[in-house]
């Protein structure tokens, strides 16, 4: 069992702060107002001066949120970090989906480390706009899946899906363009999505 209490923490009250004793008891009944909802486990008490239950950490001077929740993510990107050059944004995406994770393992960790990141940054839950392994759709969900409840963290995975090329969306101006043919109509890929 995981029980502690935060003692002498800042919380939101109102239009201002209190100074208060959070109790949070693993199986407790937490506070839903208007409702108190058997939870499997939870905030069990608020308010001054509380008997300690577990172990007690100190909130004095701290202030203490909810979760905070990073409602658009792309997990694939954490392998781009520092390799990107500077550029304008067509050209920026161009070069992106380039270094886009294409191996299990590396889906895998891009997951894994959005998943750390988000919960040292605050973050409780997180939608990833996960970049898809072209022929290995399912198991591209599943994996990073796996990655996020192994961390313990609320994911929605919203899968990336384009039907047309990157330079396909881009002004040609007088310009003709050919595009090659995407590897995968949207309505393709969500067939075999929702066969799921």
């Amino acid at each position: 069992m995981l029980d502690f209490t935060i003692q002498n923490v800042l919380i939101a009250a109102g239009d201002d702060y209190a100074t208060v004793d959070v109790q949070i008891v693993d199986g407790a009944l937490a506070l839903a107002k208007p409702l108190v909802e058997k939870l499997a486990g939870g905030i069990a008490a608020i308010s001054p001066n509380l008997q300690v239950i577990g172990t007690a950490i100190d909130g004095k001077n701290k202030l203490l949120l909810p979760g905070f929740f990073n409602a658009h993510t792309h997990s694939s990107e954490m392998w781009q970090r520092g390799i990107m050059s500077v550029f304008p944004l067509e050209l920026w995406l161009s070069e992106l989906y380039d270094f886009a994770p294409l191996d299990p393992e590396q889906v895998y960790l891009s997951a894994l480390g959005t998943a750390v990141e988000t919960l040292l940054s605050g973050g409780t839950s997180v939608v990833d706009h996960l970049v898809l392994i072209p022929g290995l759709e399912l198991e591209t969900i599943a994996i990073a899946t796996r990655a996020y409840r192994e961390v313990g963290i609320r994911a929605f995975i919203a899968p990336l899906i384009q039907d047309e090329s990157l330079t396909a969306g881009m002004p040609s101006g007088e310009l003709t363009q050919t595009h090659e043919p995407y590897f995968r109509s949207t309505a393709a890929t969500l067939v075999i999505i929702e066969r799921r």
